[in-house]
């Protein structure tokens, strides 16, 4: 496992000073068999992590690709700078809870803000807890969203 990590940070070293960035400190744990998390610091975090997070899931996309490329097999690599990602999904769970809190208050359905997939999946696991409500996506594309609805008791 130690040749694996000590590739992970060779490639992300070098894809980071490609980009420019400077003063990368990069830090790798491994969680289980298959999983390995990176912790990744440097000289600007918020151009790392770009706008909702896209530019480091495409840091992340991309770390998996090379590992499985070079030693062909699957892992799950989770990229994360200063812990946005574990931030991130507290946030997601919080407004997930108080959309769900109005919805049952308000008994009408309530939709949120468009989002990426693995935002959307954390509302919607966030959301089974709840009883009488029921989360769905629609939309397309860069436009899916999640809305809330509120289950009356004949329907549970």
């Amino acid at each position: 496992m130690s040749d694996v990590k000590t590739y992970l940070v060779a490639v992300l070293q070098g894809l980071l000073t490609e980009l420019d960035f400077n003063d990368i400190e990069i830090k790798i744990s491994q969680i289980n068999y298959e999983t390995i998390k990176v912790n990744i610091n440097c000289d600007n975090n918020a151009l790392l992590i770009g706008k909702n997070g896209y530019v480091l899931s495409s840091l992340q996309n991309l770390s998996n690709c090379y590992l499985s490329s070079k030693f062909h097999r699957h892992y799950i690599v989770k990229v994360d700078v200063n812990d946005y990602f574990q931030r991130q999904e507290s946030n997601l769970i919080n407004l997930a809870k108080n959309t769900a809190k109005k919805v049952l208050f308000t008994k009408n359905d309530m939709a949120l803000l468009p989002m990426p997939n693995n935002q959307r999946r954390i509302i919607h696991n966030e959301l089974k807890k709840f009883d009488k409500v029921i989360s769905e996506s629609q939309g397309s594309g860069n436009k899916r969203n999640i809305v809330i609805k509120y289950l009356e008791s004949s329907e549970i």
